[in-house]
């Protein structure tokens, strides 16, 4: 009875589910959904590992299709710590592997050079004032080595002489290198004279034989008291007239010159002056009657010699007509009117009737 109820179970599920599938597909699969199936995401059927693809299928979500033939890519190795086989040095490369836990692969990998270890500098040769040093550095593992040249270290100086500055001079230091001897002269410049505002002018007036100055002036250094020069005062030499003479035709004469702000004089000889000559009064000659004429001359007095002459007119005046009584001169003298007018205070005389008619011209 048991069996009967089992076995008509399993043939109405049969039969629905077959009426399903021939409602939704044919039986080749293709007239249920037609030409495009909905399939899902792929299932996997074998797994893939790190040697071998897996396979996959996908299945229509409507008809139930399964599509097969997907190949699942292979896995990643599985890869444990890095083992160091050889280490690598500053010399030469190192090397290092890694081994897969499924499969057994081993990968290697080649481990850069490093470089050097370089320990402190350590001096190699001492530098001194005159010779460069060298220092240097040294791997730790291999023979490799960097040098460093070293520069020349300062002098070292000891004073050996001093002369300290002057208001006139410059003072020096000398120094002497204890290890090479090399000299070393440091100048300080000269400190100059101090004069403060005030200081006393101090003059010395120079006697006549200084021929270019009257004084010295000087001033009181207040740094090291010594009198130093200030300013001078050139001569002014003027004419002296006191004691100049003048040179003359006949002598020489005497530049006398003194000067304004001392006491100083000179005198210097004028060599005679041929022209200078000294006038003495005319002399006239003896009246030319032809010409109404008198020569007049001058000489001079010191050396005699006629230096001008001229004429001068002399006419023969009568005493009433004042007209000259030569033969065709005929010149009449011009007097002041104040001789033809009386006067109580002149004692010209009378006016001459008539006179004026007389005068003829000249």
């Amino acid at each position: 009875m048991k069996r009967k109820i089992f076995l008509i179970c399993i043939i109405i599920a049969f039969a629905a589910t077959l009426s399903a599938a021939l409602s939704a597909c044919d039986l080749f699969g293709n007239k249920g959904c037609g030409s495009s199936h909905e399939f899902g995401e792929v299932i996997e059927i074998k797994a893939s590992t790190c040697t071998e693809e897996g396979e996959g299928k996908k299945v229509c979500s409507v008809c139930g299709y399964e599509k097969r033939g997907f190949v699942l890519p292979k896995k990643q190795h599985t890869f444990g710590e890095a083992e160091i086989e050889e280490e690598a040095t500053c010399v030469k490369k190192g090397k290092e592997s890694k081994t897969c836990s499924v499969c057994g692969v081993k990968e290697e990998r080649v481990i850069p050079q490093k470089s050097h270890e370089l320990g402190g500098w350590e001096i190699k040769v001492e530098p001194t004032c005159t010779d460069n040093g060298e220092r240097v550095k040294k791997c730790k593992f291999c023979d490799y080595e960097e040098r460093e040249k070293l520069g020349t270290i300062s002098h070292d100086y000891k004073e050996t002489e001093r002369k300290e500055a002057t208001c006139e001079e410059p003072g020096y230091v000398k120094r002497v290198c204890s290890v090479c001897g090399k000299t070393q002269t440091e100048i300080t410049e000269r400190l100059y004279h101090s004069f403060p505002e005030g200081t006393e002018i101090k003059y010395d007036y120079r006697d006549n034989s200084d021929e270019n100055y009257c004084y010295y002036a000087y001033r009181e250094c207040a740094r090291c008291h010594k009198d130093v020069f200030y300013k001078t005062q050139s001569h002014s030499m003027k004419k002296d007239a006191e004691f100049f003479v003048e040179a003359t035709c006949s002598s020489t004469g005497v530049d006398a010159k003194k000067c304004l702000y001392c006491n100083r004089r000179t005198t210097e000889t004028i060599p005679v002056v041929p022209y200078n000559h000294k006038r003495g009064a005319a002399v006239y000659g003896e009246r030319n009657a032809e010409n109404c004429t008198v020569q007049a001359t001058v000489s001079c007095t010191l050396c005699g010699e006629e230096i001008d002459s001229w004429y001068e007119p002399r006419h023969d005046y009568d005493a009433e007509t004042f007209v000259c009584t030569r033969e065709g001169c005929g010149n009449v003298k011009e007097m002041p009117s104040s001789y033809f007018t009386y006067s109580s205070t002149y004692l010209g005389g009378w006016a001459i009737k008539g006179i004026n008619d007389k005068k003829q011209p000249t």
